[in-house]
């Protein structure tokens, strides 16, 4: 079912729960399967996943440009090592790009000079969305600071419903809690 029919759906599952006959408006019989609970619980159930599905897209409607696209991570971790525009990244979770991603990765900032210029500070932790590119040797990533990657706890967004949200728990709530890296330790090595 395409989205733009969600809410003629649900309007029509409501009045057969409340024993109407959604075109005329008039008490459907009492005899009328649509009195059964097994039924009333289904329609209901029917509801429930109209309303959740609308949830998650305006949720996901939230999210940065770009996300769940090919060669896009997204990631949180420690900076372990801080260079001219280059960083070491400790991963702890990771939602997109597991099987590229290890304990330890190599972020090059290919923005440097630039509107969307990186600056990360030793010690602190990050969200970070970045694209994987592939060095002579390795692979390293280029963080996308003008998408939302930011220190964790300093970007709220307010969802659906109304609730103001720090971006990495809509993340989790929208994707779950992420998994570690890969169980290699990668290099670590600036570029």
């Amino acid at each position: 079912m395409q989205s733009n029919n969600y809410p003629r759906a649900k309007q029509v599952l409501k009045s057969l729960i409340a024993g109407v006959d959604p075109a005329t408006g008039s008490d459907l019989p009492r005899d009328s399967i649509l009195n059964r609970v097994d039924v009333i619980r289904a329609l209901l159930s029917s509801v429930d996943a109209i309303e959740q599905v609308t949830a998650r897209a305006a949720r996901r409607a939230l999210l940065p440009d770009g996300v769940g696209q090919q060669g896009h991570r997204v990631f949180t971790g420690k900076i372990v090592e801080a260079g001219s525009h280059t960083w070491v990244v400790e991963v702890d979770r990771v939602w997109k790009g597991r099987e590229t991603l290890t304990h330890s990765a190599r972020l090059m900032d290919v923005y440097a000079k630039m509107d969307c210029e990186s600056f990360f500070k030793e010690g602190e932790r990050y969200l970070f969305f970045a694209i994987v590119a592939k060095g002579p040797r390795e692979v390293f990533y280029h963080p996308q600071v003008c998408n939302w990657t930011n220190p964790l706890h300093s970007k709220r967004v307010v969802t659906p419903d109304g609730a103001s949200v720090w971006l990495e728990d809509l993340i989790i709530r929208e994707h779950g809690s992420g998994e570690p890296p890969g169980e290699e330790r990668g290099s670590g090595r600036l570029p």
